[in-house]
């Protein structure tokens, strides 16, 4: 399941300072701005809510996310993405750390 907005510390959203985590953590996200053939099949999870996918993660790459399609197809359900209602990143290039 997706969290239903981004946490108050999403990399993905645009009103969070940069460096707020550890610099491995913003550059995970640039794997998800490959061709989705290229990207990790695991899933980003939130930071504040373990439990559930970071929804910066989902709002910003939608269906292109590899990992995202290969949960949905393993619940045999579409999973929602939620809609932004926050100012995101365009990418997780443009994120910084």
């Amino acid at each position: 399941m997706i969290r239903p907005t981004p946490c108050r510390f999403c990399p993905y959203r645009r009103d969070v300072p940069s460096g707020v985590w550890a610099n491995e953590e913003y550059l995970k996200l640039r794997a998800y701005d490959r061709d989705t053939s290229q990207q990790p099949t695991e899933a980003f999870g939130c930071h504040e809510t373990p439990r559930l996918l970071c929804a910066g993660w989902a709002q910003v790459h939608g269906w292109e996310l590899l990992a995202l399609r290969l949960r949905s197809a393993f619940a045999r359900k579409p999973i929602e993405i939620p809609p932004a209602k926050v100012e995101l990143f365009k990418s997780g290039c443009e994120t910084t750390g």
